[in-house]
Protein backbone atom coordinates (compact mmCIF):
# COMPACT_ATOMS: atom_id res chain seq x y z
CA UNK A 1 0.00 0.00 0.00
CA UNK A 2 2.80 2.29 0.74
CA UNK A 3 4.17 1.69 -2.61
CA UNK A 4 0.92 2.14 -3.95
CA UNK A 5 1.32 6.05 -2.77
CA UNK A 6 4.47 6.53 -3.79
CA UNK A 7 3.89 5.38 -7.10
CA UNK A 8 0.75 7.75 -7.02
CA UNK A 9 2.96 11.11 -6.28
CA UNK A 10 5.55 10.19 -8.77
CA UNK A 11 3.02 9.59 -11.66
CA UNK A 12 1.45 12.83 -10.32
CA UNK A 13 4.07 15.21 -10.93
CA UNK A 14 5.87 13.45 -13.29
CA UNK A 15 5.65 14.74 -16.99
CA UNK A 16 6.23 13.03 -20.46
CA UNK A 17 7.20 14.62 -24.08
CA UNK A 18 4.59 14.92 -26.27
CA UNK A 19 1.94 16.82 -27.25
CA UNK A 20 -1.33 16.60 -24.87
CA UNK A 21 -3.76 14.09 -23.33
CA UNK A 22 -5.72 11.79 -25.43
CA UNK A 23 -8.62 10.95 -23.47
CA UNK A 24 -10.37 12.91 -21.00
CA UNK A 25 -13.77 12.22 -19.32
CA UNK A 26 -16.06 15.20 -17.91
CA UNK A 27 -18.25 13.47 -16.37
CA UNK A 28 -18.62 14.17 -12.32
CA UNK A 29 -19.85 11.91 -9.95
CA UNK A 30 -22.33 12.61 -7.32
CA UNK A 31 -22.66 9.22 -5.41
CA UNK A 32 -22.47 8.87 -2.01
CA UNK A 33 -19.97 6.67 -1.47
CA UNK A 34 -17.59 5.85 1.85
CA UNK A 35 -16.31 2.33 1.07
CA UNK A 36 -13.24 0.93 -0.35
CA UNK A 37 -13.44 -1.43 -3.30
CA UNK A 38 -10.43 -3.01 -4.54
CA UNK A 39 -10.77 -5.91 -7.46
CA UNK A 40 -7.51 -8.08 -7.65
CA UNK A 41 -5.70 -7.43 -10.97
CA UNK A 42 -3.41 -10.10 -12.97
CA UNK A 43 -0.09 -9.82 -11.65
CA UNK A 44 1.77 -10.41 -15.35
CA UNK A 45 0.01 -6.94 -16.31
CA UNK A 46 2.50 -4.03 -16.37
CA UNK A 47 0.48 -1.35 -14.52
CA UNK A 48 0.58 2.57 -15.28
CA UNK A 49 -2.11 4.94 -14.08
CA UNK A 50 -3.99 7.47 -16.01
CA UNK A 51 -6.29 10.28 -14.09
CA UNK A 52 -8.91 12.12 -15.84
CA UNK A 53 -8.66 16.16 -15.80
CA UNK A 54 -11.30 17.95 -13.92
CA UNK A 55 -13.30 20.44 -15.07
CA UNK A 56 -12.12 24.15 -14.99
CA UNK A 57 -14.98 24.99 -13.06
CA UNK A 58 -14.16 23.05 -10.49
CA UNK A 59 -16.07 23.66 -7.51
CA UNK A 60 -13.97 24.07 -4.31
CA UNK A 61 -16.01 21.67 -2.16
CA UNK A 62 -15.75 18.07 -1.78
CA UNK A 63 -19.25 17.74 -3.80
CA UNK A 64 -16.83 17.73 -7.54
CA UNK A 65 -14.23 15.31 -7.89
CA UNK A 66 -12.18 13.62 -10.92
CA UNK A 67 -13.09 10.35 -11.92
CA UNK A 68 -11.09 7.60 -13.59
CA UNK A 69 -10.38 6.49 -17.30
CA UNK A 70 -12.14 3.04 -17.24
CA UNK A 71 -10.03 0.66 -19.05
CA UNK A 72 -9.55 -3.35 -18.82
CA UNK A 73 -8.16 -5.04 -15.71
CA UNK A 74 -8.53 -1.72 -13.75
CA UNK A 75 -7.99 -1.42 -9.96
CA UNK A 76 -10.66 0.93 -8.74
CA UNK A 77 -10.07 2.92 -5.33
CA UNK A 78 -13.09 5.64 -3.87
CA UNK A 79 -13.48 7.27 -1.37
CA UNK A 80 -15.66 10.27 -0.40
CA UNK A 81 -18.09 12.10 2.02
CA UNK A 82 -21.96 11.57 1.74
CA UNK A 83 -21.71 13.86 -1.86
CA UNK A 84 -18.42 13.23 -3.07
CA UNK A 85 -16.17 10.75 -4.65
CA UNK A 86 -12.66 10.03 -5.65
CA UNK A 87 -11.03 7.12 -7.96
CA UNK A 88 -8.30 5.92 -9.30
CA UNK A 89 -7.96 3.70 -12.00
CA UNK A 90 -5.01 0.90 -12.38
CA UNK A 91 -4.73 0.79 -16.73
CA UNK A 92 -2.88 -2.56 -18.16
CA UNK A 93 -3.72 -1.60 -21.66
CA UNK A 94 -0.59 -1.59 -23.53
CA UNK A 95 0.80 2.49 -24.00
CA UNK A 96 0.63 3.01 -27.62
CA UNK A 97 3.85 4.41 -28.84
CA UNK A 98 4.31 8.02 -29.32
CA UNK A 99 1.53 9.11 -27.07
CA UNK A 100 1.93 11.26 -24.12
CA UNK A 101 -0.42 13.06 -21.09
CA UNK A 102 0.38 15.32 -18.50
CA UNK A 103 -1.37 14.62 -15.23
CA UNK A 104 -2.56 17.29 -13.13
CA UNK A 105 -1.67 17.14 -9.25
CA UNK A 106 -4.72 15.14 -7.64
CA UNK A 107 -6.80 18.15 -5.66
CA UNK A 108 -9.87 18.21 -3.77
CA UNK A 109 -10.66 21.61 -3.81
CA UNK A 110 -8.16 23.76 -2.56
CA UNK A 111 -7.10 20.64 -0.20
CA UNK A 112 -4.64 18.07 -1.66
CA UNK A 113 -5.57 14.96 -2.09
CA UNK A 114 -2.18 12.85 -1.04
CA UNK A 115 -2.73 13.46 2.59
CA UNK A 116 -5.86 12.44 2.07
CA UNK A 117 -4.63 9.41 0.30
CA UNK A 118 -2.22 8.70 3.23
CA UNK A 119 -5.12 8.67 5.72
CA UNK A 120 -6.76 6.10 3.91
CA UNK A 121 -4.03 3.88 3.57
CA UNK A 122 -2.90 3.88 7.70
CA UNK A 123 -6.31 3.03 7.80
CA UNK A 124 -6.60 0.29 5.89
CA UNK A 125 -3.38 -0.65 7.55
CA UNK A 126 -5.27 -1.02 11.10
CA UNK A 127 -7.82 -2.37 9.82
CA UNK A 128 -6.10 -5.45 8.42
CA UNK A 129 -3.76 -5.69 11.68
CA UNK A 130 -0.54 -4.99 9.38
CA UNK A 131 2.88 -6.45 11.52
CA UNK A 132 6.32 -5.81 11.44
CA UNK A 133 5.99 -1.73 12.07
CA UNK A 134 8.42 -1.25 14.78
CA UNK A 135 6.81 2.07 15.61
CA UNK A 136 3.23 3.47 14.61
CA UNK A 137 3.09 4.87 10.77
CA UNK A 138 4.04 8.60 11.68
CA UNK A 139 2.40 10.40 8.21
CA UNK A 140 -1.23 9.57 9.39
CA UNK A 141 -3.18 10.10 12.15
CA UNK A 142 -4.47 6.68 12.44
CA UNK A 143 -1.66 4.48 14.41
CA UNK A 144 -0.85 1.22 13.29
CA UNK A 145 -0.04 -0.37 16.57
CA UNK A 146 0.36 -3.78 16.99
CA UNK A 147 -1.88 -5.05 19.39
CA UNK A 148 0.04 -8.21 20.19
CA UNK A 149 2.99 -6.83 21.10
CA UNK A 150 2.25 -6.03 24.50
CA UNK A 151 5.14 -3.74 26.85
CA UNK A 152 7.32 -5.66 28.36
CA UNK A 153 5.79 -5.87 32.87
CA UNK A 154 8.41 -4.72 35.08
CA UNK A 155 8.71 -4.51 38.56
CA UNK A 156 8.14 -1.62 40.18
CA UNK A 157 10.77 0.14 42.46
CA UNK A 158 8.90 -0.49 45.41
CA UNK A 159 8.57 -4.33 44.69
CA UNK A 160 12.32 -4.50 43.92
CA UNK A 161 13.24 -2.65 46.87
CA UNK A 162 11.41 -5.27 48.94
CA UNK A 163 12.87 -8.18 46.92
CA UNK A 164 16.42 -6.36 48.14
CA UNK A 165 15.60 -5.83 51.46
CA UNK A 166 14.86 -9.47 52.17
CA UNK A 167 17.88 -10.69 50.69
CA UNK A 168 19.79 -7.79 52.67
CA UNK A 169 18.19 -8.92 55.81
CA UNK A 170 18.88 -12.74 55.31
CA UNK A 171 22.60 -12.37 54.80
CA UNK A 172 23.35 -9.74 57.39
CA UNK A 173 20.51 -11.20 60.70
CA UNK A 174 22.69 -13.97 61.04
CA UNK A 175 25.96 -11.70 61.39
CA UNK A 176 23.84 -9.68 63.91
CA UNK A 177 22.56 -12.93 65.70
CA UNK A 178 26.22 -14.14 65.83
CA UNK A 179 27.42 -11.66 68.30
CA UNK A 180 24.92 -13.04 70.67
CA UNK A 181 25.58 -16.41 70.14
CA UNK A 182 29.23 -15.48 70.70
CA UNK A 183 28.73 -13.92 73.73
CA UNK A 184 26.72 -16.94 75.15
CA UNK A 185 23.61 -14.69 75.59
CA UNK A 186 20.95 -16.99 74.28
CA UNK A 187 21.82 -20.45 73.02
CA UNK A 188 20.03 -23.05 70.69
CA UNK A 189 18.40 -26.87 70.95
CA UNK A 190 19.13 -29.28 69.04
CA UNK A 191 15.38 -28.83 67.65
CA UNK A 192 16.40 -25.50 66.25
CA UNK A 193 19.10 -26.86 63.77
CA UNK A 194 21.86 -24.56 65.01
CA UNK A 195 24.75 -24.39 62.73
CA UNK A 196 28.79 -22.85 63.31
CA UNK A 197 31.27 -22.10 60.81
CA UNK A 198 35.02 -22.38 62.38
CA UNK A 199 38.05 -21.75 61.09
CA UNK A 200 40.94 -24.68 62.96
CA UNK A 201 39.43 -23.73 66.37
CA UNK A 202 37.49 -20.27 66.17
CA UNK A 203 34.36 -19.91 65.89
CA UNK A 204 33.38 -17.59 62.90
CA UNK A 205 29.65 -18.02 62.96
CA UNK A 206 26.76 -19.44 65.49
CA UNK A 207 23.31 -19.86 64.39
CA UNK A 208 20.72 -21.51 63.47
CA UNK A 209 19.17 -22.20 60.32
CA UNK A 210 15.68 -20.47 60.27
CA UNK A 211 17.18 -17.20 61.47
CA UNK A 212 18.39 -16.51 57.65
CA UNK A 213 14.72 -16.35 57.33
CA UNK A 214 13.45 -14.80 60.06
CA UNK A 215 15.51 -11.66 59.54
CA UNK A 216 14.84 -11.68 55.99
CA UNK A 217 10.82 -11.67 56.73
CA UNK A 218 11.93 -9.15 59.42
CA UNK A 219 13.42 -6.37 56.77
CA UNK A 220 10.86 -7.29 54.01
CA UNK A 221 8.22 -6.62 56.59
CA UNK A 222 10.13 -3.28 58.12
CA UNK A 223 10.19 -1.49 54.88
CA UNK A 224 6.40 -2.09 53.85
CA UNK A 225 5.83 -0.65 57.55
CA UNK A 226 7.97 2.37 56.68
CA UNK A 227 6.80 2.81 53.48
CA UNK A 228 3.50 3.57 54.87
CA UNK A 229 4.00 5.40 57.59
CA UNK A 230 6.81 8.11 54.97
CA UNK A 231 3.44 8.58 52.98
CA UNK A 232 1.10 9.23 56.06
CA UNK A 233 2.97 11.30 57.66
CA UNK A 234 4.97 12.89 54.83
CA UNK A 235 8.28 12.59 55.85
CA UNK A 236 10.63 14.95 54.65
CA UNK A 237 12.78 15.14 51.28
CA UNK A 238 16.48 15.40 53.28
CA UNK A 239 14.53 12.05 55.33
CA UNK A 240 13.64 9.97 52.64
CA UNK A 241 17.10 10.47 50.86
CA UNK A 242 19.85 9.82 53.10
CA UNK A 243 23.16 9.42 51.50
CA UNK A 244 25.09 6.37 51.04
CA UNK A 245 27.92 7.21 53.76
CA UNK A 246 24.79 8.23 56.21
CA UNK A 247 22.98 4.74 55.63
CA UNK A 248 26.51 2.66 56.00
CA UNK A 249 27.08 4.47 59.19
CA UNK A 250 23.16 3.94 61.09
CA UNK A 251 24.21 0.27 59.75
CA UNK A 252 27.30 0.34 61.54
CA UNK A 253 26.07 2.05 64.48
CA UNK A 254 23.34 -0.90 65.30
CA UNK A 255 25.63 -3.16 64.82
CA UNK A 256 28.12 -1.79 67.47
CA UNK A 257 25.00 -1.32 69.84
CA UNK A 258 24.24 -4.88 69.27
CA UNK A 259 27.32 -6.70 69.73
CA UNK A 260 27.69 -4.28 72.95
CA UNK A 261 24.32 -5.95 74.11
CA UNK A 262 25.81 -9.11 73.95
CA UNK A 263 29.21 -7.95 75.40
CA UNK A 264 27.41 -6.12 78.71
CA UNK A 265 25.06 -9.18 79.25
CA UNK A 266 28.35 -11.26 79.08
CA UNK A 267 29.81 -9.78 81.90
CA UNK A 268 27.35 -9.32 84.00
CA UNK A 269 26.80 -5.52 84.23
CA UNK A 270 23.90 -4.81 86.32
CA UNK A 271 20.75 -4.84 84.48
CA UNK A 272 19.69 -1.31 85.22
CA UNK A 273 22.80 0.24 83.67
CA UNK A 274 22.28 -2.22 80.38
CA UNK A 275 18.96 -0.84 80.17
CA UNK A 276 20.56 2.82 80.24
CA UNK A 277 23.35 2.50 77.96
CA UNK A 278 21.11 0.54 75.24
CA UNK A 279 18.26 3.04 75.74
CA UNK A 280 20.79 6.09 75.37
CA UNK A 281 22.35 4.36 72.38
CA UNK A 282 18.93 3.89 70.43
CA UNK A 283 17.29 7.16 70.87
CA UNK A 284 20.94 8.37 69.80
CA UNK A 285 20.69 7.05 66.79
CA UNK A 286 17.12 7.55 66.01
CA UNK A 287 18.06 11.10 66.20
CA UNK A 288 20.98 11.79 64.33
CA UNK A 289 20.15 8.90 61.67
CA UNK A 290 16.49 9.29 61.36
CA UNK A 291 14.42 12.00 63.39
CA UNK A 292 11.60 11.22 61.65
CA UNK A 293 7.83 10.24 63.09
CA UNK A 294 7.61 7.80 60.56
CA UNK A 295 11.49 5.98 61.94
CA UNK A 296 10.26 6.21 65.08
CA UNK A 297 6.69 4.43 65.41
CA UNK A 298 8.59 2.17 62.94
CA UNK A 299 11.07 1.35 66.29
CA UNK A 300 8.45 1.29 68.58
CA UNK A 301 6.56 -1.84 65.85
CA UNK A 302 9.82 -3.50 66.14
CA UNK A 303 10.74 -3.51 69.74
CA UNK A 304 6.91 -4.50 70.46
CA UNK A 305 7.05 -7.38 67.98
CA UNK A 306 10.32 -8.31 68.15
CA UNK A 307 9.94 -9.15 72.59
CA UNK A 308 6.75 -10.85 71.76
CA UNK A 309 8.37 -12.87 68.91
CA UNK A 310 11.09 -14.21 70.99
CA UNK A 311 8.81 -15.19 73.84
CA UNK A 312 6.43 -17.51 71.54
CA UNK A 313 9.87 -18.84 70.26
CA UNK A 314 11.69 -19.07 73.57
CA UNK A 315 8.42 -21.22 74.71
CA UNK A 316 8.84 -23.64 72.33
CA UNK A 317 12.10 -24.46 73.59
CA UNK A 318 13.37 -23.51 69.99
CA UNK A 319 16.07 -21.33 72.08
CA UNK A 320 17.21 -20.17 75.29
CA UNK A 321 18.54 -16.64 77.08
CA UNK A 322 21.35 -17.48 79.22
CA UNK A 323 20.27 -14.49 81.86
CA UNK A 324 16.62 -14.09 80.98
CA UNK A 325 14.22 -12.00 83.34
CA UNK A 326 11.35 -11.17 81.68
CA UNK A 327 8.78 -14.65 80.12
CA UNK A 328 11.88 -16.28 78.99
CA UNK A 329 13.78 -13.42 77.75
CA UNK A 330 15.79 -10.27 78.02
CA UNK A 331 14.22 -7.07 78.97
CA UNK A 332 16.94 -5.00 77.32
CA UNK A 333 15.83 -6.61 74.02
CA UNK A 334 13.83 -3.74 72.65
CA UNK A 335 16.49 -1.38 73.03
CA UNK A 336 17.99 -3.34 69.91
CA UNK A 337 15.01 -3.87 68.07
CA UNK A 338 14.43 -0.25 68.04
CA UNK A 339 17.61 0.44 66.89
CA UNK A 340 17.40 -1.56 64.10
CA UNK A 341 14.27 0.42 62.89
CA UNK A 342 16.67 3.32 61.17
CA UNK A 343 19.17 1.17 60.13
CA UNK A 344 16.48 -1.10 58.37
CA UNK A 345 14.93 2.37 57.11
CA UNK A 346 17.58 4.09 55.83
CA UNK A 347 18.52 1.45 53.71
CA UNK A 348 14.93 0.68 52.54
CA UNK A 349 15.10 4.20 51.36
CA UNK A 350 18.18 4.68 49.58
CA UNK A 351 17.90 1.36 48.00
CA UNK A 352 14.04 2.49 46.79
CA UNK A 353 15.69 6.11 45.65
CA UNK A 354 18.58 3.82 43.33
CA UNK A 355 15.70 2.01 42.00
CA UNK A 356 13.49 5.04 40.76
CA UNK A 357 16.83 6.56 39.15
CA UNK A 358 17.42 3.53 37.59
CA UNK A 359 13.76 3.29 36.46
CA UNK A 360 13.79 6.95 34.82
CA UNK A 361 17.47 6.74 32.98
CA UNK A 362 15.89 3.59 31.45
CA UNK A 363 12.90 5.51 30.67
CA UNK A 364 15.68 8.05 28.60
Amino acid sequence: MVIFVAALVWLGNKKHDGSSVDDTIDAILDADTTNLNIRNVPRDSAPRYKFANAKASLPRTIHDITEVVPVQHTTAMSFGGPHGKAAVTHAHAPRQPGSTSVVPKLSVGNTPLLPLLLLLCSTILSAFGVRGYPKPIACAATSGYNKDESPKQTPTPFVRTLVTMYVASFFLGPLLDNYHGLFGVLSYGENSLPFSIQWHETVLLKSALWVPLTFGGAGLVMTAILKALDDKFQTDKEVLNPSWPKIFYSISFFSGQYWLSGLLDNLQVPLPAIHAALAILAFAGWYVFDGSTAGALLGLCTAVAGIVTEVVLVSQDIYQYTHADFYGVCSWIPWVYFLGAPAVGNLARGVERAYHRATADAAE
